[in-house]
């Protein structure tokens, strides 16, 4: 009888720079879908007056720059050097730029919060700590805007 080995959770266990590269190139293609399909679906909603937000900062705004220090970051990974940092920072750069959105789009109104939840899932797949930070993170600003809006009413 062979002996099985059970795989064992090693939680020092850290992403090496090669499956940082990897792993970012990946979720760079859902990040993109997500921001084309963004603009696409607000400037269509706008036309058709179902949304009451003006639409200007986020589409020519708050998009362009996601888009931009995305495709920065993304030269500075090909770089070869911080490739985990690099990859550590566009999802804090991701979920600010939710967050912001959320801010330009109604508040806790939002259609947009489920955003936050494909932050949250991209973050899992780095490391449980980058999940829980993340996740820290869009619990504060969500209750951030949820508190500030219920105080400026």
């Amino acid at each position: 009888m062979g002996k099985t080995s059970t795989p064992v959770h090693n939680p020092s266990y850290k992403i090496s720079d090669e499956e940082s590269r990897a792993l970012y190139n990946w979720l760079s293609v859902p990040r993109f879908v997500v921001v084309i399909t963004s603009a696409t679906v607000i400037a269509l909603f706008w036309y058709l007056r179902i949304i009451t937000f003006d639409p200007f900062p986020v589409i020519f705004i708050l998009l362009p720059a996601e888009v931009i220090i995305s495709v920065s970051l993304y030269l500075l990974m090909r770089s070869g050097r911080w490739s985990r940092q690099v990859l550590q920072a566009n999802l804090v750069v991701d979920a600010s730029a939710i967050a912001i959105g959320l801010l330009l789009t109604g508040g806790e109104k939002s259609p947009f919060l489920p955003f936050f939840f494909l932050v949250i899932i991209s973050a899992g797949m780095v490391s449980t700590l980058m999940a829980a930070s993340i996740s820290i993170f869009c619990i504060a600003t969500y209750s951030l805007i949820v508190v500030t809006s219920r105080v400026s009413t």
